[in-house]
């Protein structure tokens, strides 16, 4: 279960995983991609929908992959989790966001059968790696864009400061 505030990079953490396993040979058919904000799953209304709709697309046998992304929109969504850990070979990786996914009453959905990763946004040194000093940018520059700033990681200082703040107006307001 990969968590965190919106817009600091779960979704592309699991896009990682999902190339790592599709590098190490792993068949296309067993990696199941869902986005639970893409128009493409609009009418999941309940945990029985998206049980329904993830089944009907796993290959019989051997091991799969499954990644619901922002799986919180689904009500009840944990227990189809629980019933896909149980009923078939799968590892599932999911994202999420809001105030429930990441409470503590998680352990108890989930039987204590998940692992969590705790996304952040960047450290300063993850964002000197993305905006490295260049021409009249030092290091104390990019730091007080840094910190000017903030470190999602959609923040860039070469777009200027009318963009970065309709860029973080756009993370509060959604």
């Amino acid at each position: 279960m990969i968590t965190g505030v919106r817009r600091c990079g779960k979704s592309t953490l699991m896009k990682q995983y999902m190339e790592r396993l599709r590098a190490a040979g792993t068949d296309e058919g067993r990696i199941m991609y869902m986005n639970m904000e893409s128009r493409e799953s609009e009418g999941i209304g309940d945990f029985r929908e998206l049980g329904d709709r993830i089944e009907a697309r796993l290959p019989r046998d051997g091991r799969s992959y499954i990644f619901p992304d922002e799986v919180q929109r689904v009500p009840e969504w944990e227990r189809t989790v629980n019933s896909l850990m149980v009923d078939h070979d799968a590892d599932i990786c999911i994202t999420g966001s809001n105030a429930k996914l990441l409470s503590s009453e998680l352990s108890t959905y989930l039987s204590g059968r998940y692992i969590e990763i705790a996304m952040l946004p960047l450290s300063f040194k993850e964002y000197m790696f993305l905006h490295p000093t260049a021409g009249n940018h030092s290091i104390r520059s990019r730091f007080t864009d840094y910190m000017w700033m903030g470190s999602m990681p959609m923040i860039d200082p070469e777009f200027g400061d009318d963009l970065n703040n309709d860029i973080l107006i756009g993370y509060t307001t959604r």
